[in-house]
């Protein structure tokens, strides 16, 4: 096993570079771990969290792909920055904080959203009148701060929601009141400190 991993870590550094992709890589590992008894079929099978968590990200990435592909992010960024036209810097900038962080709902990694809306967002905030730094640090946070939201927010999120520590009702439940938590904390504490420090 631990032949296995050092080959899958090597081809995973030099992959690239060969020709193979990390997806692959895994289908390689995982071919000789069955090839040689180290797992069989059925320990596979057995893992119903990682399948259960295999189908719903690859639902989820079909449709944030199908989403981006027929142009759905720029439109609604650009609707978004037409309806908040003419409205007070603050609360614009909160608005675009609240919409990027709960619209990672509809992604299955931080990348994924990041590549398609960040740039649309921070321009609707810098024609606001929303300061630079203070723009692209809020949505930046919020690129942490959202991968509580579901089990497949990110990588480690992924990991840990199939451990079988928290039920899939708890995460959800628990990732809403941490989600309601994190924005008062941001938004709330974050802008009032700025104004405090005389930021703004």
């Amino acid at each position: 096993m631990a032949t296995v991993f050092i080959l899958a870590l090597v081809l995973w550094l030099v992959g690239s570079k060969i020709g193979i992709d990390a997806t692959m890589v895994g289908f390689i590992a995982v071919s000789i771990l069955l090839a040689t008894g180290v797992i069989s079929v059925k320990d596979m099978m057995a893992q119903k969290g990682a399948w259960s968590l295999l189908i719903w990200l690859s639902i989820i990435m079909l449709m944030s792909a199908k989403l981006t592909t027929l142009g759905f992010f720029p439109w609604f960024s650009k609707t978004l920055g037409n309806l908040l036209a003419g409205v007070n810097w603050v609360w614009v900038l909160v608005i675009l904080f609240l919409v990027y962080f709960y619209l990672h709902y509809m992604f299955p990694s931080i990348s994924t959203q990041i590549s398609a809306l960040l740039a649309g967002f921070l321009s609707i905030a810098l024609g606001a009148g929303v300061p630079k730094l203070m723009a692209g640090l809020m949505l930046g946070w919020a690129g942490s701060i959202f991968c509580s939201t579901t089990p497949y927010s990110a990588g480690p999120a992924a990991m840990l929601s199939t451990t079988g520590y928290v039920s899939s009702k708890d995460w959800w439940q628990l990732s809403a009141i941490f989600g309601v938590l994190f924005n008062v904390i941001w938004l709330g504490g974050g802008l009032l400190w700025t104004k405090v420090i005389g930021y703004w």
